[in-house]
């Protein structure tokens, strides 16, 4: 794995800058979730206004169908009527057009009732009214986002509409939410973390940096004396103040080159006595070697001696032998001259 190749500092920056990547994207996420709870309050909101408002119109339609107490021009007119005049949520309205599409009632721009809306587009040239026909035909309600512009202003704004189709009449009832504001809340909060990030940013780098160099720095520590002890100088020690975890593990280590430093000198101590020792038996070896050979030169000595004397010796048995050869000679001469 990619991560067994990474230094302890680019794996601490990894894990910092995953972490904070996290936090970023769960605030983006919490962000974009309000603006969905938002969007879904005013889908609430305008679905809730449809379904009153086809509930009147289908209250006129059974009162035409099933009690003929209304003719169908007169229930139309009065559910338009009294559709007209619904409001809620601090104005919004709602209207009502055909499948042609046609504008039947709109309640703040009368120049749209009875207009052909075909050809009708919003200011991003969306045919509004055609999309919501279509939406209406397929699935009998829906919502659609479009641009329009707010009462007494000119510029469009973003609004999102629900429609339902009422079948009896081929009638779509549709209401709109202007959702800018839904917006605006969204990018005031995206500001304000972004301003939080901002101003948090500095105190998390300082603090990624502290804690980096209080692990790091440690670590490189105890790389380089370990280096030194490996190559036999063992007076180097760790810079153990700390009292976390990796000044424990220093402490351990200073205590334990401590105690090889102490046996090697006792070592040294030890092999230093042995080599006196042995200088000591080698000089009585030799002063043994030089007795003997001396001992031997003695005896030696000694023998040439006795076997000089011995020589000596038989010289003087065999000149004592010869002068008692001639005195019994003479002896012998002297009784033959006697006679």
């Amino acid at each position: 794995m990619f991560v067994r190749k990474m230094t302890v500092k680019s794996k601490l920056i990894f894990i910092i800058l995953v972490f904070s990547s996290l936090c970023i994207s769960i605030k983006a996420y919490d962000l974009w979730q309000l603006k969905l709870g938002l969007i879904a309050e005013r889908k609430l909101q305008s679905s809730n206004a449809v379904d009153m408002a086809f509930n009147i119109i289908s209250h006129y339609h059974k009162q035409q169908q099933q009690q003929g107490l209304l003719n169908q021009d007169e229930a139309q007119s009065s559910a338009l009527a009294l559709v007209k005049e619904m409001r809620y949520d601090n104005g919004n309205y709602m209207w009502v057009n055909d499948l042609q599409p046609r504008m039947l009632m709109h309640p703040t721009n009368a120049t749209l009732d009875g207009k052909d809306l075909s050809t009708f587009t919003d200011s991003d040239k969306k045919p509004l009214f055609i999309d919501i026909v279509r939406g209406a035909k397929l699935n009998g309600a829906g919502f659609e986002y479009y641009m329009w512009p707010k009462p007494g202003e000119s510029v469009p704004s973003e609004k999102l509409s629900k429609y339902t189709l009422f079948k009896p009449w081929g009638w779509v009832i549709g209401t709109g939410v202007y959702i800018d504001d839904i917006n605006e809340t969204f990018m005031n909060k995206l500001f304000e973390s972004l301003i939080f990030i901002t101003l948090i940013t500095p105190l998390i780098a300082w603090l990624t940096i502290s804690v980096l160099r209080s692990i790091t720095h440690p670590l490189l520590s105890m790389s380089n004396t370990m280096k030194e002890v490996a190559k036999g100088n063992l007076s180097k020690r760790i810079d153990a103040s700390s009292q976390d975890e990796l000044g424990d593990l220093g402490r351990i280590i200073n205590a334990t080159l401590d105690i090889q430093q102490d046996l090697i000198k006792k070592m040294r101590h030890s092999s230093d006595q042995m080599l006196d020792s042995a200088e000591q038996m080698a000089t009585t070896a030799e002063q043994t070697s030089t007795g003997v050979m001396q001992q031997s030169e003695e005896t030696r000595l000694l023998v040439t001696s006795m076997n000089k004397m011995s020589e000596t010796a038989q010289h003087v048995a065999e000149n004592s032998q010869q002068t008692a050869n001639i005195t019994t000679n003479a002896e012998a001469a002297a009784l033959d001259g006697k006679a």
